[in-house]
């Protein structure tokens, strides 16, 4: 197995080369594979806290058995065992949730930065009208 998952090291390390290059060069086109890889993060994420949750709505004690908790009998530490990991879980959703609305925002940015070094027209040019002198 470890040979073989060195074949796949490539994928986040291009990844970190491609965001790290949208950041220096303030690209905003840069950072979308960022941004999917971070949706795609959220989803995996949104699918394993379904999975978690509804184990541990039907079957408690194999929530615990997951998380290595199973060996405790106590009701009251099981509940606080079992509410602090969905405590976890949720506080890791929504730092990556944060984390795709970091990107998108650097995105919007750089693109807005962008375009503000286009040069900028007249008024007059730019809605196409004619100034009309009166003589």
């Amino acid at each position: 197995m470890f040979p073989w998952s060195l074949l796949i090291l490539w994928i986040p390390v291009l990844y970190f080369f491609i965001t790290t290059y949208a950041l220096k060069q303030k690209r905003a086109n840069c950072l979308w594979p960022a941004i999917i890889h971070s949706i795609l993060i959220v989803l995996i994420w949104l699918s394993g806290t379904i999975v978690m949750f509804s184990t541990a709505l039907f079957s408690t004690q194999t929530f615990l058995d997951t998380f290595g908790q199973g060996h405790h009998q106590q009701f009251i530490v099981r509940f606080l065992i079992v509410l602090m990991i969905k405590a976890v879980i949720i506080l890791a959703g929504i730092y990556l949730i944060y984390q795709v609305f970091v990107f998108n925002l650097c995105r919007k940015y750089f693109d807005h930065v962008r375009n503000a070094d286009l040069p900028r027209a007249h008024p007059e040019e730019a809605t196409e009208l004619k100034v009309i002198q009166k003589s």
